[in-house]
């Protein structure tokens, strides 16, 4: 029900596509496919970067799927274990035309900064000569500053920063987003 009152509706999002292509060709849309159904909304508005959450690291039907199409994955992968990364990869590697990218990101909202280890994923995406992403889940206070700038520090490629009209601890990700008022001192 708490999701369902922050659902976008398909045709919103058809506005939300068409929106952003007119705006600008060189902005990569980028949409987080949880099943098939979102995921063919998607091939049907041209959209061929996906995001796969960590829960999904292990649905092998749906990342075959989802490889067959995709141009670009960034693959969430906090909270799985070294074998269930692996396995993902190797599948996901046989579509060429593909490009993965790791997220590496804690599953706490907030995240609590002693528990972010960044070693793990850069020896993983090393490994696999992967680009490393960082998910920052951090408190909307200094550590949503500072642990984004020590991860692009430690050679991290890409930030996904969730971004809120305002921080409400009772909303979804409120406690773990930066407030839009509050980003362009953040970028």
């Amino acid at each position: 029900n708490i999701l369902k009152k922050v659902e976008i509706k398909y045709q919103n999002w058809k506005k939300i596509i068409s929106h952003v292509k007119k705006k600008s060709k060189k902005i990569d849309i980028i949409c987080c496919v949880y099943e098939t159904e979102s995921l063919n909304f998607c091939i049907k508005n041209n959209i061929r970067n996906f995001k796969i959450h960590s829960s999904d690291v292990g649905n092998i039907d749906f990342l075959k799927e989802v490889g067959k199409n995709a141009t670009r994955i960034d693959l969430s992968i906090g909270g799985c274990t070294k074998k269930e990364i692996y396995k993902a990869i190797t599948i996901l590697k046989k579509y060429k035309k593909c490009k993965i990218w790791l997220m590496y990101g804690i599953q706490l909202f907030p995240t609590d900064p002693k528990k972010v280890n960044l070693s793990l994923a850069k020896r993983i995406a090393k490994k696999f000569k992967l680009r490393l992403g960082y998910q920052d889940h951090s408190n909307f206070d200094y550590n949503g500053y500072a642990l984004p700038a020590a991860a692009i520090g430690n050679g991290i490629d890409i930030i996904e920063k969730h971004v809120t009209d305002e921080n409400k601890k009772n909303r979804i990700d409120g406690e773990s987003a930066i407030e839009i008022k509050n980003f362009k001192s953040f970028v």
